[in-house]
Parts: structure tokens; C-alpha cells; sequence
């Protein structure tokens, strides 16, 4: 621990040895481990948040988000390998390292497809058909025995298994610095410093190779983030501005600004019909797919009607203040057959035709008709089943551009202070952790296995289940492939911090053979189970949640059983 960072923080080796200082460092790994899981959600949050600025979102869904997340991991290993018993502490780092990549792929996975489940037919594919004419909770709907351990189970996209292949390339960095490790031995038993020293240089060069190699998948799969068409990024990226409009954090206004701000604009000076119809199309085709669950909610009959009352309420939900006069000149307008109901295309086109009027230029007059769009199809009825929230009152006040500008400045300061909390206090917990395995005579790895990850990761838990909830399969989808991404940032960034310390230091071993065989072992049986079949059965889900606890006896077995290191 630093000069300075010890000044702020209690040690632990300072504590009594008896049961009261026992006591006190276990209170203190609490309060750590705590602080570190609410500055983990705060990263999580803010960098959610910078989804709802249109400019970015490409970016922060393929870059920050999974950057971000990975920050606590990669903190807790680095503080780890810096002080002055380094080689003793990296034990935790490791713990943190497996613990994290193990239980990410095993027990949020295997509780989105419990929770998540729903009928499968003979060929595998998902009920995910929201019987008409009903209007109970869809979670209610699942016919009998959805308990059945091969006939439920979760549908995911076919970008799973591409996901699936780069976390399996990304795993191989482990072979290469465990390979090395087992053909180092040293020369002299008498003298096991000197062995150390010499073990350790000799690692040294592997370890700027796996450097260099965690750099280039680092970098690499950012970049084929950020380039490559990603269904599953768009729809968790549509997913969370949804979610921000119930909660309040934005209205529909504030969420399309740009957009129509842009199209206005270009509407001034060259006129509407001038727009390209590609580029309004992908404008309301967005719309429409934000819409579409709103839309659903009063949807109750499946009838895909919406009455001026309902539409009324809708606007509400979406946070915006119209007069009931607007409700009805909007209507009216949309409701062409004057049937007195309005249907889903219809309504977006009313939707359109009110943003458009809140971003109008001066000199633009609105436009009385609409491009004709295809709008986001009912494939499947997929059914997004919500509850509703309750909605701020002061949102309706603020104009859309100072909505964009509240959200960006709650995000960074989110971020910034999520990071810096998860720097300080990572040290600090590696102490303790450290400390309470040489108090309880269980190796600090094994302590590190379970805590770390509940205090870095414990979010992903909550979240797989929440969302598998909504019984989708894109839902699940976004689920997996966020798992999936946090285990290729494991697999580089983390591990890149890793091979950093021990290229630069010079003075560390890799002696974690059991817990690299295990990890290996995990990313390969979820790599396999991920590219097998978009079909995930609830057997295989408890099949994967039995792989966290077998996965420490494995590593038990490996280093009582077959003595590796």
C-alpha cells in the first residue's frame, strides 16, 4: 500500500490478532467491498447513460460500456502486483481475475435462462407468441410444464456464437504465458529466492509477448466493435433509452433532438421533399422501435388500437406536456378513416408530426404528410411486458437541447467519480482480502474467488435476471453478449494489466497453473455451449450454474491432487 493511500485507510495488519480483530477486518472487507459495488454501478450507469446522446451512442455501446465495466477487475489486479509482498498479494489479483471471467459466464448466464425461459417446440424454437385476446402478465402465460429441462429454454440471436469464437481467440493468451510457465524451472533448490529471481527473468519475455498480444485483441475488438453492424448493440442500445424514458431520466424530445433539429434544418434551406428517404426512414424506423413498448402497454387487447384517451396517457408516459387541444389536432390528423382509433403506424406518423413542430425552424412551416415508412415489424409478438414508473413532473419543463446537456454532465461526473472511488479503494481491499487469508489459513485466492466478484460484478447478477424477465429474445440476447464482452475484456485488458506488471516489474512469477487450466476450461465449455445452438434448454442453464462451484473444486483438485502450482 502507498505512502499516501495508507495515511487515508486503516490496515489491517494493525488490527489485533484475536477474534476482535478478526471481526474488524471482516467489517472493513464489508465496508470495502460495499463502496467498491456501488462505485461499480455508478461507472455502469453513467456510461448507460451517454446511450442517450444519439451522437455517441455507437461509441459508448461499443467501446466505453465494456471498457468501463472492466475497470474494478483490472484496479484490484493492478494494486495487487504494486506493493512491496507483490507475489504474495497477486494471489488476490488472480482470484479476482478467475472469479470474475468464471462467475460472469456461469451464473448470470444460467439465471437468464431460468428466469427467462419459456416453451420450446420439436425443432427448438421458442414460444415467444403472446396469445390474442389476453390480458393477463405474459410471465403468466407459459403454458405447462415450464419447468421441463429439455422442452424450455431461452432463444439467442446467431451473433452469440460469432461473440462466442472471439472470446475462445481472446482465451488462448492464457495458453501462452502458461506454457512458458511450465517449461520454467529453477536451478537451485537451496536457495528458492534465487530461484524466483531466476524463474521470473525467464518469464519476463512471454510476458511482453502476451502484453502485446492482450494490446492488439484489446484494440482489435474495439475497433470491430465500433465498425461492424451489430443487431444485439443496436437493440441494447434501444433497450436502455426505452428504460430512460419510464424512469424519467428523459423524454421522447430530449431522446430525438438531434434528430429532428437535423432534419428540420435541412428542411429550412432545401426543403422538405430534398431529404434523403433513406435517412428519414432510419429516423422513423428508431422512432417507431422506442415507441412500439409504449404503444403495447395500452395495447391490451391486442386489438393494435390506441383510442385519444390512451394516446393522451401515452404522451405522459413519454414525459411530454401536450394540451389536450394537441392530443386531439394530432389525432385527428392520424386518424384518417375517422374510425375514432388510431393504429401503431398511424400514431407514430402523429408522433413524428409533434416532434417535428417542437424543432421547427421559423421559417419551415410543418408539413401536413408524413413519408410513408416501414415501421418495426410484430415478428414473433414478441411481447416487451413492463411495469410502469412513475414519471418526474419537472422533466415536461426543461426544453429537449437542455435535457442533452443534464444527461451528458450526470454522466461524466458518474463515471469520473465511480473510477476514482474504484481506484482509491481497491488498494485498501486488496489488504484486506490478503490479510483475512493469512488470518483464516485459506489461501487469499480462494477468498478473492468469491468476494471480488460480488463486489465488481454483483450488478451483471442482477441485471441477467431482471431483464431475462421480459422473457424476449432479444433480451436474452443482450444479456449474453454483454457476459460474453466482459469476458473478452477479461481476457485482454485485465490480463493485459497482468502480463504488464509482470513484463515491467521483472520480478514476478506466473505460478497460477490450476486457476489457468480452470478459466481455459470454462471459456472453452461456454464457447462450445454458445456456438452449438441459438437453443439453450433449461437443463443446460443448470447444467452452467453447477460450473461456478465445480470450478473450484476443480482448482482444489488440480493443486491437491496433481500438485500444480
Amino acid at each position: 500500500m502507498s505512502e499516501i493511500i495508507g495515511k487515508l485507510f486503516v490496515d489491517p495488519e494493525d488490527c489485533p490478532e484475536d477474534a476482535y480483530g478478526f471481526v474488524q477486518v471482516l467489517f472493513l472487507g464489508a465496508v470495502y467491498g460495499f463502496i467498491l459495488f456501488k462505485s461499480s454501478n455508478l461507472i455502469a450507469d453513467g456510461s448507460e447513460l451517454l446511450l442517450l446522446v444519439p451522437s455517441i451512442a455507437g461509441v459508448v455501446g461499443s467501446v466505453v460500456l465494456p471498457v468501463l465495466g472492466a475497470v474494478p477487475d483490472g484496479a484490484i489486479v493492478l494494486f495487487s502486483g504494486m506493493g512491496a509482498n507483490a507475489q504474495e498479494q497477486l494471489s488476490v489479483g488472480v482470484g479476482a481475475l478467475a472469479g470474475s471471467t468464471i462467475m460472469l459466464l456461469t451464473l448470470p448466464w444460467s439465471l437468464s435462462i431460468i428466469s427467462g425461459r419459456v416453451n420450446l417446440d420439436g425443432d427448438g424454437k421458442g414460444n415467444y407468441r403472446r396469445p390474442k385476446n389476453a390480458s393477463e402478465n405474459w410471465a403468466k402465460l407459459m403454458p405447462p410444464g415450464n419447468a421441463n429441462l429439455r422442452q424450455t429454454g431461452v432463444v439467442v440471436g446467431s451473433e452469440i456464437s460469432t461473440n462466442a469464437k472471439v472470446m475462445v481467440v481472446t482465451a488462448l493468451i492464457y495458453a501462452v504465458i502458461q506454457i512458458s510457465a511450465f517449461g520454467m524451472t529453477g536451478t537451485d533448490e537451496k536457495d528458492a529466492q534465487a530461484d524466483m529471481h531466476e524463474v521470473a527473468l525467464s518469464e519476463r519475455l512471454y510476458a511482453f509477448i502476451c502484453f502485446g498480444l492482450c494490446s492488439l485483441t484489446f484494440v482489435g475488438y474495439l475497433v470491430w466493435n465500433v465498425v461492424r453492424n451489430s443487431t444485439i448493440t443496436d437493440d441494447a442500445t434501444e433497450e436502455m433509452r426505452v428504460q430512460a424514458i419510464r424512469h424519467g431520466d428523459i423524454s421522447l424530445s430530449g431522446l430525438m433532438s438531434a434528430e429532428f433539429h437535423r432534419i428540420n434544418a435541412r428542411a429550412a434551406t432545401e426543403g422538405y421533399g430534398s431529404l434523403d428517404h433513406e435517412e428519414l426512414k432510419e429516423d422513423h424506423d428508431q422512432l417507431g422501435r422506442i415507441l412500439k413498448p409504449f404503444f403495447k402497454q395500452y395495447d391490451t387487447n391486442n386489438d393494435h388500437k390506441m383510442s385519444p384517451s390512451e394516446m393522451k396517457s401515452l404522451f405522459k408516459d413519454l414525459n411530454e406536456s401536450v394540451s389536450q387541444d394537441e392530443i386531439d389536432s394530432f389525432f385527428k390528423e392520424a386518424d384518417k378513416d375517422e374510425s375514432g382509433y388510431i393504429d401503431f403506424q398511424e400514431l407514430v406518423e402523429a408522433v413524428v408530426r409533434y416532434l417535428r413542430k417542437g424543432h421547427e425552424h421559423p421559417t419551415n412551416p410543418i408539413v401536413s404528410s408524413v413519408p410513408s415508412v416501414s415501421l418495426p415489424s410484430d415478428e414473433n409478438n414478441e411481447e416487451e411486458d413492463e411495469e410502469e414508473d412513475e414519471i418526474p413532473d419537472d422533466l415536461a419543463s426543461l426544453s429537449a437541447e437542455e435535457q442533452q446537456r443534464r444527461i451528458k454532465i450526470r454522466a461524466m461526473w458518474m463515471m469520473s467519480l465511480g473510477t476514482f472511488i474504484v481506484l482509491l479503494f481497491s488498494d485498501p481491499m486488496v489488504d484486506v482480502l490478503s490479510d483475512l487469508g493469512t488470518r483464516t489459513g485459506i489461501p487469499s485466492f480462494y477468498i478473492s474467488f468469491i468476494v471480488a466478484p460480488l463486489a465488481s460484478n454483483a450488478s451483471e447478477l442482477i441485471a441477467a435476471t431482471k431483464i431475462a424477465r421480459k422473457k424476449t429474445s432479444k433480451t436474452i440476447s443482450i444479456s449474453h453478449a454483454s457476459l460474453l464482452g466482459a469476458a473478452i475484456m477479461n481476457n485482454s485488458l485485465v490480463l493485459g494489466i497482468f502480463m504488464a506488471l509482470m513484463a515491467f516489474k521483472g520480478d514476478l512469477v506466473w505460478e497460477y497453473s490450476a486457476e489457468t487450466i480452470t478459466i481455459l476450461l470454462i471459456e472453452f465449455i461456454m464457447g462450445y455451449l454458445a456456438m452449438r445452438s441459438t437453443t439453450q434448454t433449461l437443463g443446460t442453464g443448470v447444467f452452467i450454474m453447477a460450473l461456478f462451484p465445480l470450478s473450484i473444486i476443480f482448482i482444489v483438485v488440480l493443486k491437491k491432487g496433481f500438485g500444480l502450482d
